[in-house]
């Protein structure tokens, strides 16, 4: 073995040990590895399969088009660029769009400040809210906590809850605050928000508290009685919050269905100065992976320290044609029905999975309120959640760390697994038929195990 192939081996190792602690401090993934098989299953345990929009396609390769006719430099709308090296930042359109969008679809108010740096501080001493594009959505699970947390710091994070909130543990001590689970009913109450539990984990040493509406893995959306709850906590406790909200557009209820107005927290009275809120383009328009165009917006003397916080910790500038995708998608004509069509085909999935999984006796699962994923409890079938995941893997079902509910909470993501309905319907009625194989299957070669 020569001493070059060494050397590689030896950073390879190096990297992953690297890994493995980024992996352990914030709990994702838990340590499960999947088992060693020559392909992988049908993909249940991750979301977003539909087909991006055309008319967001089409912007994108008219900018393509147009850059290289002019052979020019790719850049963001509303950016031009003066001599080499150099550029100026003018009027942004997506900003607007994305303002408008916030007035309209969640009742926020958003205030500009000013893009350069020095008036950006001084304004922010006037105003109470600011809007930063980012390049996507998760660099402001690190970069927010970074910024607001010291050491010794507590943080309150949901559990179930999208696994990389708890990337804030590099930060601060994490303290779990669970969502509940009612055992044995099946319906869209199984799961529920108890501000007692939040308010009874609060120390003087809290300082931040992160959670995502709609929720992943459960589908949960807090009602205006849990965000008027959150608000009265956080400004009694002085606390800040931090709120994911990418799956807004998917919430599956008739009065958003007809509205396609979404509460968010930052709404409430007093809220704005002290929330920062995620959203993007990605769940609403299935662009997942492709566009990573994204927006924070909360108080505006963070906000303004956000801003620089993320050209060395993340990235400052988000991408220059995604957001041209964006930008078309906010004003678009076929935004509302495409979101119409979405809600509808997830909905009639969403059942068609809830009631396999619930026709066996072993299994309990209640419905979902938004998003792309069912939640169920198999700890009546004798197995733990990883053994659960690894036999579902090894036939054919799924086969990355989303499937295993302690991916989205390490203690109460116990004995659950996530599953998911967001593929075309003809295509998850064949996912459904793979699945409702090894069910059956199970309840063959495991039936000792199952708990009656």
């Amino acid at each position: 073995m020569s001493a070059e192939f060494e050397a590689l081996k030896a950073e390879l190792d190096s990297a992953k040990g690297i890994a493995k602690r980024i992996y352990r401090i914030i709990d994702v993934g838990t340590g499960w590895q999947l088992p060693k098989i020559k392909q992988r299953g049908i993909p249940m345990d991750f979301g977003t399969y539909f087909a991006t929009p055309e008319p967001m396609l089409d912007a994108g390769i008219k900018v393509l088009q147009e850059t290289k006719a002019r052979k020019a430099r790719l850049a963001s709308p509303g950016r031009e660029i003066a001599p080499p090296g150099r550029g100026k930042m003018i009027k942004n359109i997506l900003e607007e769009r994305i303002i408008d969008k916030l007035k309209k679809e969640n009742k926020v108010d958003i205030t500009l400040t000013a893009s350069d740096t020095t008036a950006s501080f001084t304004e922010a001493a006037e105003r109470k809210s600011d809007l930063f594009i980012t390049n996507g959505i998760s660099p402001g699970m690190f970069t927010i906590p970074l910024m607001l947390l010291d050491p010794g710091d507590e943080v309150l994070v949901t559990e179930p809850d999208y696994g990389p909130i708890r990337a804030a543990k590099m930060f601060g001590e994490l303290v779990r605050v669970p969502l509940k689970e009612r055992k044995g009913v099946l319906d869209e109450t199984r799961w529920y928000f108890d501000p007692k539990e939040l308010e009874s984990r609060i120390t003087e040493k809290s300082k931040l508290f992160i959670f995502s509406n709609p929720n992943n893995p459960l589908g949960y959306v807090y009602s205006k009685d849990d965000l008027h709850a959150i608000a009265r906590i956080a400004k009694q406790h002085d606390l800040f919050v931090l709120c994911n909200e990418c799956y807004e557009r998917q919430v599956l209820s008739d009065e958003f269905y007809k509205t396609l107005i979404f509460n968010s927290l930052a709404a409430l009275p007093g809220m704005i100065e002290r929330t920062f809120t995620l959203q993007g383009p990605t769940k609403g328009y299935d662009t997942e992976g492709t566009m990573l165009t994204g927006w924070i917006f909360g108080p505006a003397k963070h906000i303004g320290i956000l801003k620089w916080l993320h050209f060395p910790a993340a990235n400052k500038h988000f991408p220059a044609v995604s957001d041209h995708m964006v930008a078309a998608a906010l004003v678009s004509p076929f935004r509302e029905e495409y979101v119409r069509q979405q809600i509808t085909i997830y909905r009639e999935n969403m059942t068609m999975l809830w009631d396999l999984l619930n026709s066996y006796s072993w299994i309990e699962c209640g419905k979902s309120m938004a998003g792309q994923f069912l939640f169920p409890d198999i700890s009546k079938s004798g197995m733990d959640e990883r053994s659960f995941g690894r036999y579902l893997v090894e036939h054919g079902i799924g086969g990355g760390w989303g499937l295993v509910g302690t991916a989205h909470g390490v203690e109460y993501g116990k004995n659950h697994i996530r599953l998911a309905y967001c593929t075309p319907t003809d295509v998850h009625k064949e996912y459904l038929a793979k699945l409702d194989e090894a069910l059956k299957y199970y309840e063959i070669v495991y039936k000792d195990r199952i708990i009656k």
